[in-house]
């Protein structure tokens, strides 16, 4: 499980490091990107749904219940912190807090479902909130402090949806990914200008929004 873990986990950095870059090459604002991000996000995941599943797709949305509603709206708060966090500070900033949500899985892991945490996990864990606190102190008196705490924000929100995922991992929890996107974009809908993007911008936004 921790093999398959810490491969997940690189793999997720990958991703995570795409998106970055790709976000701070979107001129536009911040609430229209992440308008965008979240609908692009529901119409790919949407569009999955329905060709994967067919017609065992609305049963599938049903079975997540109030876990996979949960999940949900702590990864639509991840998200939009993680785009704030990449306007608001360095892409490096944000990809090394925003990637220690696995410490804080591991942690609540221990303490919400019982499970055993390794000595050399702990080990692992000090060393990382080691590496943030670090990051922090070159942050101080400037404005990419409010991009790291973000970053922190986000973390802890992704951690939140890995321990909920692990609560309830017999339920396939893809059409709570689907709802986080349409909660932001409802939520971020009145501060939005989706129309007033730039043909590069639309590009890039097609990019992040339905492939990474």
């Amino acid at each position: 499980d921790q093999s398959r873990g810490m491969m997940l986990t690189t793999a997720g950095v990958m991703v995570l490091s795409t998106q970055g870059l790709i976000i701070r090459l979107i001129g536009t604002d911040r609430w229209t990107l992440i308008f965008w991000r979240g609908l692009l996000l529901t119409i790919a995941l949407g569009a999955f749904l329905a060709v994967y599943y067919r017609r065992s797709a609305p049963a599938k949305i049903r079975a997540i219940g109030a876990p996979g509603l949960l999940a949900s709206v702590f990864l639509a708060s991840s998200m939009t912190l993680f785009i704030i966090s990449i306007k608001l500070t360095t892409v490096a900033n944000t990809l090394v807090i925003a990637n220690s949500a696995p410490f804080f899985a591991a942690i609540l892991s221990h303490f919400l479902l019982g499970e055993k945490v390794l000595r050399r996990t702990w080990i692992a864990i000090l060393i990382g909130f080691g590496g943030i606190i670090l990051i922090f102190s070159g942050s101080l008196g400037s404005g990419a402090l409010w991009g790291d705490l973000c970053a922190v924000g986000c973390a802890c929100c992704m951690a939140a949806c890995l321990i909920i995922y692990r609560y309830a991992r017999t339920v396939s929890m893809i059409p709570a990914v689907a709802l986080s996107g349409l909660l932001v974009t409802v939520a971020l809908a009145p501060a939005a200008t989706p129309f007033a993007i730039s043909p590069r911008d639309f590009w890039l936004l097609l990019l992040l929004g339905l492939l990474t």
